[in-house]
């Protein structure tokens, strides 16, 4: 076979399986209806996990100010920080003046397979959780824009469901393009997680930490004390593979999107690395629906704009070709609706649509970016 050839089928086989996905992933939007029940539940606590360096500082006391006024009232708030961090002493005078408040400091001395976040959470639920509670566990960036899940969980409880997530929605950091490049991640989780954790009820995909809702005794059996750099994906596998039961909130998670390109591709970068580690450890319907997804972000880099002048000497089938431009229209309207969600006139959003190639480069590139810094890499929020 030339070139050519083999970049031919490489372009049919990539797109098509891309298309599938798509397929699965709005075919459960459409079908996936989420159970609420009439009482909110009142046995809930809100756990913020947090470095708690001086390059999330603001980020930091914007999501506990956030969380304690929309949610003070209704729930028990734990901010959960590394003894020694940088704003250890800032954070203890503000919880001072807090009541339904827990500040919880992970000491130096605690040991654990558990790296960074996961280390965190792991001392939490060795010495706080309670097996009869639900706790939802956020990131320092995070914002939970409604209180569905509340209403949720009663409902989903009765039924044998121990563990969900949310849905996450990017706001404007200090750059347009890594904003409406992160609308991807909104498409996705209305489509492709919804099919597992909504459709199917069974995290194949994994989900997400920025709000992990789950039950204590299944924290307190399955634990988070397992070295890893993707702490949720390797949690949620765990639990795929003892057969619990998944749904996914309604709950709408507002994510502060990375100020910068590297800080973008270096966040991507770590996702790809966990992942890739991670999915070979996964029971066979995880590693299949995962893994084929991991390889095809992998190899996304041939598929991508980068290539795109070889593209006009590639002739496909029409059949494939109309089926591969449903998979791509995927991340051109969810490219298309981040340009939208800009707060400018029109006139400045324009040559926005004109980069649409570009978010999509900055996605593919991630999992071959080559970085020195080893492990849990912490971006500036």
């Amino acid at each position: 076979m030339t070139f050519l050839e083999i970049f031919t089928l490489f372009l049919s086989i990539h797109w098509s399986f891309i298309s599938i996905y798509t397929l699965l992933g709005w075919t459960s939007f459409l079908l996936y209806k989420v159970k609420q029940d009439g009482k909110r539940a009142t046995y809930v606590e809100l756990v913020i996990v947090s470095k708690a360096s001086q390059s999330v500082k603001y980020s930091l006391f914007e999501c506990i100010k956030y969380h304690f006024r929309e949610f003070g009232c209704n729930v028990t708030i734990n901010i959960v920080i590394d003894e020694g961090c940088d704003l250890e002493a800032v954070i203890k005078l503000f919880v001072k003046t807090k009541m339904a408040c827990r500040l919880i400091i992970v000491p130096k001395t605690f040991t654990c397979k558990a790296i960074a976040k996961g280390r965190a959470i792991e001392y939490f639920i060795r010495r706080y959780v309670d097996k009869k509670k639900w706790y939802a566990f956020i990131d320092d960036d995070n914002k939970v824009m409604t209180d569905d899940f509340l209403y949720e969980i009663p409902i989903y409880e009765r039924k044998g469901y121990v563990c969900a997530s949310g849905i996450l929605k990017p706001r404007m950091g200090r750059s347009k393009i890594t904003f409406i490049a992160d609308h991807l991640r909104w498409f996705d989780d209305l489509s492709l997680f919804r099919f597992g954790t909504g459709l199917l009820g069974s995290a194949i995909n994994g989900i997400h930490g920025e709000l992990l809702l789950c039950k204590g005794y299944v924290l307190k059996e399955v634990s988070f004390n397992r070295y890893t750099i993707t702490e949720d994906f390797a949690f949620a596998r765990e639990l795929v593979k003892k057969g619990y039961k998944f749904w996914q909130s309604k709950t709408v998670i507002s994510i502060l999107s990375p100020h910068n390109f590297m800080d973008f591709i270096k966040q991507r970068n770590r996702w790809y690395k966990g992942l890739e580690q991670d999915v070979i450890k996964s029971e066979w319907k995880t590693l299949s629906f995962a893994g084929i997804r991991i390889v095809m972000w992998k190899l996304s880099i041939f598929g991508s704009w980068l290539l795109f002048p070889l593209w006009f000497f590639v002739e496909l089938p029409t059949f494939i070709k109309w089926f591969c431009i449903f998979g791509a229209l995927h991340y051109y309207t969810a490219y298309i609706i981040g340009v939208m969600n800009l707060k400018e006139k029109w006139i400045y959003k324009l040559h926005f649509l004109f980069l649409i190639p570009w978010y999509s480069v900055l996605e593919a590139i991630a999992p071959h970016y080559k970085t020195k810094q080893k492990g849990f890499i912490v971006i500036e929020k």
